[in-house]
């Protein structure tokens, strides 16, 4: 049987197990892999590259960095014919051109169960509003994002602990389940598409860090302990202590009854209101100090703590 030729595009760590089954799969031609050029990281602003480029070279495969793939038409053109183009995490967008050049087409996995959550951050959207189902979405694309037809859905459980890290996490080893039945029913020429009900469908935009400000005087407690399980990865969560930033890790539920934003520290711990009652901020880390819980930062403070005064 004829080998499926594939290229992948990709960038982040998520990513990497995709990358090394397709690297390994006997089905599997991949021509190329394609990711964003090294970029400056950290304090001393070194060039670092992508987790996919990394793994790419440990692999010895053939890899193209580029800031716009629909700018590389000759390199594609010197690939020949391609049947597949997979896309994960890749944060380009592929031009018509770019869309209709493989002869099976262009394919996203993404990680939520499309429609829900459209868009850059569809794990951090699905803790924030507390889903309990969730799952790994294979679709062709198309030229709106996330609009089109699903080939492969591969659906499992969390719970209202998880947090995006876990869930991020069981995306990374989940996607290649995915992968694996979407290239089976390509080798087999047993796809199935499935359009989108768009009517349904909700969005997951790109954050920001001002996302992580924990707003205790309008946000009930459940949807503040829902933020900081949701932005554990980035942008973090965090408050003010004063005038410095408090970050914050983990929160639970209290009894004392406080009124909206008002803080105690009477205790030992540091409580906080909300609109419908309290959360202590267990684990915490004041700016300019080590991350402690909270009961470690009180008694080595001479001052109470006020919190978003």
């Amino acid at each position: 049987m004829k080998k499926i030729s594939v290229v992948f595009c990709a960038t982040p760590d998520i990513a990497l197990p995709c990358l090394e089954y397709l690297s390994k799969n006997p089905a599997v031609d991949l021509k190329l892999v394609v990711t964003p050029p090294d970029r400056p990281s950290g304090r001393g602003k070194q060039l670092s590259s992508p987790a996919v480029a990394q793994k790419v070279k440990e692999l010895g495969l053939n890899l193209l960095q580029t800031e716009n793939i629909n700018q590389e038409e000759d390199f594609f053109d010197s690939l020949g014919e391609i049947d597949l183009i997979i896309v994960f995490a890749f944060s380009q967008f592929l031009s018509t051109k770019i869309l209709n050049r493989p002869k099976i087409g262009c394919f996203n996995i993404h990680a939520s169960l499309l429609p829900a959550y459209r868009g850059a951050a569809p794990i951090q959207y699905t803790i924030l509003n507390g889903e309990q189902t969730t799952g790994i979405t294979i679709q062709k694309m198309a030229k709106k994002m996330d609009t089109g037809d699903v080939v492969i859905k591969l659906p499992f459980s969390i719970n209202e602990k998880t947090k995006s890290s876990e869930l991020y996490f069981l995306m990374k080893n989940k996607a290649p389940e995915a992968l694996d039945k979407f290239i089976f029913d390509v080798q087999n020429e047993n796809l199935s598409y499935h359009p989108q009900n768009h009517a349904l469908a909700t969005f997951a935009p790109s954050l920001q860090k001002k996302n992580g400000y924990l707003d205790f005087k309008n946000k009930k407690r459940q949807d503040l302990i829902r933020q900081v399980l949701a932005f554990d990865l980035w942008p973090g969560t965090y408050c003010f202590a004063g005038k410095k930033r408090l970050k914050v890790f983990e929160v639970e539920f209290s009894s004392m009854k406080l009124l909206p934003g008002q803080t105690d520290c009477s205790l030992g711990m540091l409580i906080v209101g909300t609109l419908n009652g309290s959360l202590r901020l267990v684990q915490i880390q004041l700016e300019g100090k080590k991350t402690c819980l909270d009961i470690e930062l009180i008694k080595g403070l001479r001052d109470q703590l006020i919190i978003n005064p």
